[in-house]
């Protein structure tokens, strides 16, 4: 950060360029990116908060934020409304590595995001370390037991781990993020081990 502020650009590297990989994991979009999404769409953006610029709403007297968030690429605001501002803003420092849920909004000055999720990445990363795997072997039987199976982590196996599905396929293996999380209930273990096969399921 201070090549950043003695020199205007950094010449170690971005500070983003270490959670490259959590970011892959977690589906997330490079700044870059936004032109080619949907207005309205959501996404998920990591970046450096470079700025925080607070307002006072006119109906309530509220304070929300217009924050401006940098990766190696780009940067964009982000719009943070009251509710939210209130929930973070123990979070929302210069210079802190930081996840952003919220959609995409295209006007005449360029592209924000209306932000409904910030967090940390350097949270995100710890929660990363802990995962879900399920081991799978091709072929199935048939294409319901991925729809089944599916069916079962989209809805009632919801939980804290990132999920991740280990492919075996002859001699070939391959670890797909999945970008869903996964509950450790044992009923909902016992429901995709009933289609991937006893012991598939593995949290670490």
């Amino acid at each position: 950060m201070h090549e950043k502020e003695a020199l205007g650009f950094y010449i170690t590297g971005h500070p983003l360029t270490k959670y490259d990989r959590l970011l892959r994991s977690l589906g997330t979009r490079k700044i870059s990116e936004l032109d080619e999404i949907s207005d309205g769409q959501e996404v998920k953006i990591g970046g450096i908060l470079t700025n925080t610029k607070k307002i006072q709403t006119k109906a309530k007297a509220e304070i929300m934020a217009y924050c401006t968030l940098e990766d190696p690429e780009a940067h964009i605001e982000v719009i943070v409304f009251p509710d939210l501002y209130r929930a973070r803003l123990s979070i929302l420092q210069k210079d802190a590595p930081l996840l952003v849920t919220g959609a995409v909004d295209k006007t005449e000055k360029g592209i924000k995001i209306v932000s409904t999720e910030i967090s940390r990445l350097d949270s995100a990363e710890a929660e990363e370390s802990h995962r879900a795997e399920i081991s799978i072997t091709l072929p199935l039987p048939d294409d319901a037991h991925l729809r089944t199976l599916k069916a079962i982590l989209t809805t009632r196996g919801k939980g804290k781990y990132p999920l991740y599905l280990r492919i075996f396929h002859g001699d070939a293996e391959t670890m797909i993020a999945t970008g869903i999380k996964m509950s450790d209930n044992s009923e909902v273990v016992g429901m995709v081990e009933k289609i991937a096969g006893k012991g598939a399921v593995v949290f670490q």
